[in-house]
């Protein structure tokens, strides 16, 4: 039979049996001001149907004990734990009954014929199973009830007369036959509920009574709460909750007897039932029991049934179709309140949850359908006053309590499908009503009757308005803006429509600031300061879309404390203007979609987008972001604020009216608990939720390195405004932003030591300063480790010193190589030099002597007088010429101070020879360059073209004076020679020698560059490279 039909069945027939009984009844009150609820069915997401008991871990994450299984809940994910279960595969059977978290923070679950204690940080498991032959062992069947005593023991019911305490240190149960007084039957005493008063007193709920029990003693005193004892179907106790304000009282829930009050020092019961609806489904079964205050209970049956126990009435929240925000069902099984003051209600197909400590708005339904932004409201202290045309398109008079006083239609708005856009109320009490082609109306609430303005002006007809938007000043004046006539002005004492020049493109707001101007939207990129009296414009905006007002957008206007003006915009953030100067509000640059904007007296200001109301704090700087948990619900669209009272303002949806008491708003912000949900190697999963230590962190080998993180925030509500950062700190130098994405993936991650680190932001807010960090160790292979490494950089440097040292010998043996290959050529040269000089010099002076003497006898013969001469003279040049071969061979003459010396010598004796006066200047730019040595091609070539310049300038130059420069430098050579003749390039021996080419084949042998001039004497500059530590 389906959940629906069954409740029904047993509505009726207790219904039927209320009649026959005298009970004191009070009367539900379906209040207007309702709660939101956000949840999960199997529509959306949920794995199972049945919730039969919530619990939650120490990470903030949800237990469910279901019909097909045990699940958690994280906010994301639902993840199955049945199979944890050891005894679900003996018993084929998924059903938990009950789940229950215990001091230390572990998770304990009751399935058949067996208790499972889970560890919330570790997930370990132990099964305690039921063995009927070892009466120390788990109780048979399911637990109804499962709770821990303050010395740490567990305790169960399963509806029978035993009750069951387990010593957690021992592993051992203890069973306790609970017997009544009152009745002989074990099947009257079956225990459904019980609690701790004391060490020594405990309180047990059975089908129609209440038994004190002392466990230490055994005895017990029964105390019967239900009446019709004797009767059948006498009721039966479903659950029990301490009254948290009267420890004497305990609440009792019933299978259709309503609520019951216990009072534990009489023993009296007060029964308290709430009117049956058999179209609504309503009935006193209630399911579970929970206190939500210090003097509001919640109930769970057919709807959330609330109880004030101070004023002893009821209320009942029921499943609306039309709200997104009511219960998922209307039959609701279970009842928690977690550690962060949210409830959840376990229902017959998934959950809900409410979270009325973070309550600060309240929604007010209408008696008629609306839509977004569909009517536009005035309202005084006693009466609200707005016109509706979603549907009817009449003015209604609405009393506090949002019902209807009143309604009136106005005329020709179906005939002409007209709208109205502008609705106020003047100082006359009238109300004022501009339509989009219907004209302009005015109702008067003392004569209830509603007459059309029918006056013109020029071209304007008053019936064709287009009307956007209508304020009144305190002088009575409407000011009318439209969409395609601009501003215009009616006296509501004589009405009589004028327009205003100054403004004539589309107006889509109209706001008074306290000095009595006019702030006019004209479009959604132009603002305009009116004073209504002289007419005066000042503007900010543009037409054109471009300034530096940075006014773009415009979708509201309002005003704060001391004359400042805020604008919200669509896609820059929040305004202010003050003094004129336009600045954006710091810490809303980045807002969009903002549709309307309102500045309380506190300074605060408030926003709505389509999805989100926001609330900044002008002082602290602070941001809070709205949601489900606060009292929204729905598709907020392009609502606005209407203020009420300095302390309250509304704003409009599909769902009604939303209030917000804007001096009771909390500043505090949500406080997200960051969870790591797995760590994936390689797209495998090496670790879960629960199971990964923050403390001390993973510890992986080096062929372990490819990772992927998942986190996330525990939120179950809005996580798509959910904002992450992360950070592998060793590896990443900053954080790294990924939205609502909540993984991070790394690659060929080295070896080493990291920090995984995670923070999170809802959006608004910055980011939290609780963060979720996580060490992480990449051991590395032998060959990656430091000791490894220490031992291959000191073979590596052997080897280094090895190959030095093998290059330095083999260099070393080089050089002594080419030294004794110097020192053989030296020894060469000085034989060669030696062998010249005594071989060769010797025998050309024997030459010499001998023409002197052949001279001397052949006087008489001329021809033979000459030749001998002849002879004489080439033996002399060669013997020069020998001496200068012999000089540059000689070892020891390869000195630079050897060579100065010797052309300083050379030009002394061409001078004497030729006449010509020679001044020589042999310089070295550095005295240590004396001892440098020179190659003996060097020197030839060196001397060979100084010889042939000197030889030319005697032969052909006709010059008196020689100037001879030659110096040493750092890196080159200079030999510059001058004289003071008439040159010689235009002399035949010198086009047509030898000279010139071999001075200038010398210069390439050098490296060098020779250039000859030829004004006012003879120039020849050689210059060529030189290095005096290699030469």
């Amino acid at each position: 039979m389906k959940p629906d039909v069954k409740n029904k069945l047993f509505g009726l027939l207790h219904f039927l049996f209320a009649l026959t009984l005298s009970f004191e009844v009070h009367a539900q009150i379906l209040n207007k001001s309702l709660p939101f609820f956000s949840g999960k069915n199997t529509q959306n997401g949920f794995l199972a149907y049945e919730v039969n008991s919530i619990a939650s871990d120490s990470l903030g994450m949800v237990w469910m004990a279901t019909n097909l299984g045990l699940y958690r809940y994280d906010g994301i994910h639902f993840v199955d734990f049945t199979h944890l279960l050891a005894n679900q595969k003996q018993t084929q059977s998924n059903y938990i009954s009950a789940v229950f978290t215990d001091s230390r923070k572990n998770i304990w679950v009751s399935h058949e014929n067996a208790l499972v204690c889970i560890n919330g940080i570790n997930q370990y498991v132990r099964n305690f199973i039921h063995n009927p032959r070892k009466s120390e062992s788990a109780p048979r069947g399911s637990a109804f009830r499962i709770r821990e005593d303050q010395h740490g023991n567990i305790w169960t019911c399963n509806g029978t007369s035993e009750l069951s305490c387990l010593n957690t240190r021992s592993g051992i149960f203890n069973h306790f036959k609970v017997k009544s007084e009152l009745n002989a039957s074990p099947l009257e005493v079956s225990i459904r509920d019980f609690w701790f008063s004391s060490d020594t007193t405990y309180w047990l709920a059975t089908r129609a009574e209440m038994i004190r029990f002392n466990p230490k003693t055994g005895l017990t005193k029964a105390y019967t709460v239900l009446p019709g004892k004797g009767k059948r179907n006498p009721g039966l106790i479903t659950r029990m909750c301490p009254d948290p304000s009267s420890p004497e009282i305990i609440w009792l829930g019933t299978w259709g007897k309503g609520l019951l009050k216990f009072n534990t020092s009489t023993g009296n019961t007060k029964q308290f039932l709430y009117e049956i609806s058999l179209a609504e489904n309503i009935s006193n079964i209630l399911f579970d029991i929970i206190s939500r205050n210090e003097h509001i209970l919640w109930a769970g049956g057919n709807g959330l049934v609330e109880f004030d126990t101070r004023t002893e009435n009821f209320r009942i929240y029921k499943h609306d179709p039309l709200r997104k925000s009511s219960l998922n069902v209307n039959e609701i099984r279970s009842l928690y309140r977690d550690p962060n003051g949210r409830f959840w209600l376990g229902t017959v197909d998934g959950f809900s949850l409410f979270a009325p400590e973070q309550r600060q708005i309240t929604l007010h339904t209408l008696p008629f359908k609306t839509s977004i932004g569909q009517f536009i409201y005035y309202t005084n202290s006693e009466e609200i006053y707005f016109v509706n045309y979603f549907s009817d398109r009449k003015l209604y008079r609405l009393n506090r309590d949002l019902e209807i006083t009143g309604s009136w239609p106005i005329p020709g708005a179906d005939e002409h499908f007209s709208e109205p856009f502008g609705f106020c109320h003047d100082p006359d009490g009238r109300f004022w009503i501009a339509t989009t082609h219907s004209g302009l109306w005015c109702f008067d609430p003392k004569t209830k009757q509603m007459h059309a303005i029918t006056a013109k002006q020029g071209d304007l007809n008053v019936l064709d308005l287009n009307s956007t938007v209508m304020r009144c000043d305190k002088n009575g004046i409407l000011w009318i803006g439209t969409m395609s006539s601009g501003l215009l002005r009616c006296d509501t004492r004589n009405p009589v429509i004028e327009t205003i020049p100054e403004i004539r493109n589309r107006v889509d707001g109209l706001t008074f600031s306290s000095d009595g101007s006019l702030w006019i939207q004209e479009g959604r990129f132009k603002l305009h300061r009116f004073d209504t009296k002289t007419y005066q414009i000042i503007s900010y905006g543009s037409e054109n879309r471009t300034n530096e007002s940075q006014i773009r957008s415009i979708s509201d206007v309002c005003q704060g404390p001391q004359g400042k003006m805020f604008i919200s915009t669509l896609k820059n953030g929040i305004l202010e203007i003050q003094n004129g100067q336009i600045n954006k509000v710091s810490g809303l640059e980045l807002l969009q979609n903002i549709h309307s904007i309102y500045a309380d007296s506190s300074a605060n200001l408030w926003m709505l987008s389509s999805n989100r109301l926001i609330r900044y704090d002008r002082v602290s700087r602070k941001t809070q972001n709205f949601s489900t948990e606060n009292g929204l619900s729905g598709n907020l669209g392009y609502s606005h604020f209407i203020p009420v009272s300095n302390s309250e303002v509304w704003f409009q949806t599909e769902d009604g009216i939303f209030v917000i008491q804007t001096d009771f708003i909390p500043t505090t912000k949500s406080n997200y608990q960051l969870i790591l949900n797995s760590i994936k190697l390689f797209d495998t999963e090496i670790a879960g939720a629960g199971k990964i230590s923050t403390k001390q962190g993973i510890q992986l080998n080096h062929t372990e390195n490819y990772l992927t993180f998942e986190f996330q925030a525990i939120a179950f509500h809005q996580q798509e405004d959910l904002q992450y950062a992360y950070m592998l700190e060793g590896l990443d130098p900053n954080w790294v932003e990924s939205g609502n994405r909540h993984f991070a993936s790394y690659q060929a991650l080295p070896p080493g030591n990291y920090r995984f680190r995670v923070k999170v932001s809802d959006g608004v807010n910055g980011w939290e300063t609780e963060e979720l960090i996580l060490p992480v160790e990449i051991i590395p292979a032998w060959w990656q480790t430091w000791a490894f490494r220490i031992v291959l950089s000191i073979l590596f440097i052997g080897l280094i010193g090895l190959l030095i040292r093998y290059y330095a010998t083999r260099k070393l043996r080089k050089r002594l190589q080419r030294f004794e290959q110097l020192q053989e050529i030296e020894q060469i040269r000085n034989r060669i030099a030696r062998d010249i000089h005594d071989e060769i010099g010797s025998g050309l002076s024997k030459i010499a002597l001998l023409s002197g003497g052949l001279e001397r006898k052949a006087k008489g013969d001329l021809e033979l007088v000459k030749t001998s001469q002849r002879v004489r003279q080439l033996s002399r040049e060669v013997i020069r010429s020998m001496g200068e071969i012999i000089w540059a061979v000689n070892p020891g003459n390869d000195e630079v101070s050897s060579l100065i010396s010797y052309v300083r010598s050379y030009l002394n004796q061409f001078s004497e020879e030729s006449n010509i006066r020679v001044h020589s200047e042999l310089i070295t730019e550095n005295p240590e360059y004396l001892q440098s040595r020179l190659r003996p091609e060097l020197k030839r070539n060196l001397l060979m073209i100084l010889k042939e310049s000197l030889n030319n300038i005697l032969k052909h130059a006709n010059a008196s004076e020689v100037d001879v420069h030659l110096e040493f430098r750092n890196k080159h050579i200079l030999l510059l020679i001058r004289d003071n003749g008439n040159g010689i390039k235009s002399t035949p021996d010198f086009r047509h020698g030898n000279g010139m080419k071999n001075m200038q084949k010398r210069a390439t042998e050098l490296n060098g560059n020779l250039d000859i001039q030829e004004s006012d004497g003879l120039r020849i500059l050689l210059e060529f490279p030189w290095n005096p530590q290699q030469s």
